[in-house]
């Protein structure tokens, strides 16, 4: 049957996505793009990808807005869009809002949360009531955050979230219903030694099973992930890091008349070590990543039911440099990618795909930047050569970053 692939598993160890990306319901419309990704389209998530430090300066700010867009093909963006407010850290009722949308062609996660809380002055535990609406009244989540932070080393939090917390009750077409209620958790620690940091986040959306009369759709949906992170602040500004990564996710969309339809279940493994220095205005970075992944696909017709399974297995070296220059206004930003895939999709293909990032970083007052960068596809040069053929093409497509803190 297509929902064997949506039997409830064991919780592993996992990383990487935006906090709190609970299910969405338009994302019933239609399936996630687990297959046809192509062999660039991790080179350019990583050729694409926020600088280290510039991470650690969005998690220290209160006020924060960054929107990013990279071309992954002649048709598709990279696009991601992030704002956090937050107001006083000195106060015992505080108030905060946070939007987070990630868009690409294998998902989208597109979340945000109101959220009123309250703790003691020392911050050392807060309790949150948070919420987020929609126009259908059946959409509305609610949720609750508990912080606890015994010292300034230690912090641990758990959220929890009632998805269409009123969707029985609110519901704009009656005949709809959902076999379970949806809920989604995330709990997330940081712990410090001396120079060692360990950050550890797990999350876990409960099983959607809804039943779509309206539309003669049956939508069941699970997904778990993870956070793993070691990082060693050095001496003159370096920092060390190992991170893991797994990602578990099952999707299907039948028919109820007919049980015709599609299901995935999609596994990858990441782990990435690398370096970051920073020393005055200048900073680098580099580090050695690697993924695999399983996808297990079915689809069935009147005809026949296909089954369907892919693998896909990637080593990277990717490295990044910065440092101002005319008369310390811009900053020329440098950055290399090396990828080399095997892909057992439709059929087996193994690839190198190499990259060279160049532009300018435009500094916008005390705490904004505005990056324009330009990519050039190496691997294809090679291939084209003398380009007596197919020609010179030198571009691979660009990108675009703003990024502003306060």
């Amino acid at each position: 049957m297509i929902w064997r692939f949506l039997v409830p598993s064991i919780p592993m160890i996992l990383l990487a996505k935006p906090a709190s990306a609970r299910w969405n319901h338009q994302d019933a419309n239609s399936l996630n793009r687990v297959t046809g990704l192509g062999v660039e389209y991790y080179n350019d998530i990583l050729s694409y990808r926020d600088v280290f430090f510039d991470e650690k300066t969005w998690e220290q700010s209160q006020v924060g807005f960054r929107s990013s867009a990279g071309s992954l093909n002649k048709k598709e963006f990279l696009f991601r869009q992030h704002i956090h407010l937050r107001s006083s850290n000195h106060d015992a009722w505080r108030l905060a809002y946070v939007s987070q949308r990630d868009e690409e062609p294998r998902q989208v996660r597109d979340n945000s949360a109101l959220e009123l809380s309250y703790g003691d002055e020392a911050n050392s535990w807060r309790l949150g009531l948070m919420g987020d609406g929609h126009s259908e009244k059946s959409f509305a989540d609610l949720g609750m955050r508990l912080h606890y932070a015994p010292h300034e080393d230690s912090r641990w939090q758990l959220i929890g979230w009632s998805v269409d917390t009123f969707y029985n009750e609110k519901k704009l077409q009656g005949a709809d219903y959902r076999t379970t209620h949806p809920w989604s958790w995330e709990f997330s620690g940081l712990q410090r030694w001396g120079r060692s940091t360990l950050r550890l986040r797990l999350e876990q959306d409960q099983p959607v099973d809804w039943y779509r009369v309206s539309k003669d759709q049956h939508y069941g949906y699970r997904y778990k992930t993870s956070e793993l992170q070691w990082s060693y602040e050095g001496s003159e500004g370096q920092t060390f890091y190992v991170k893991f990564d797994e990602e578990k996710e099952r999707e299907a969309l039948t028919a109820l008349s007919t049980d015709e339809g599609e299901a995935y279940q999609d596994t990858r493994h990441i782990a990435e070590i690398g370096q970051s220095i920073q020393r005055r205005s200048e900073s680098f970075q580099y580090a050695v990543w690697g993924l695999m992944s399983e996808t297990q696909r079915q689809r069935s017709d009147a005809e026949a039911a296909v089954d369907q399974s892919m693998t896909r297995q990637e080593s990277a070296f990717l490295a990044n440099w910065s440092r101002p220059f005319w008369d310390q206004k811009y900053t020329q930003f440098w950055g290399f990618t090396l990828n080399q895939v095997k892909l057992d999709e439709e059929k087996r293909e193994q690839s190198t795909e190499v990259k060279i990032n160049w532009g300018p970083e435009i500094v916008l007052g005390p705490s904004g930047r505005l990056r324009v960068i330009t990519t050039w596809d190496i691997d294809q040069l090679v291939d084209d050569f003398p380009f007596d053929k197919q020609g010179f093409h030198p571009w691979g497509g660009g990108y675009a970053s703003f990024f502003i803190v306060f």
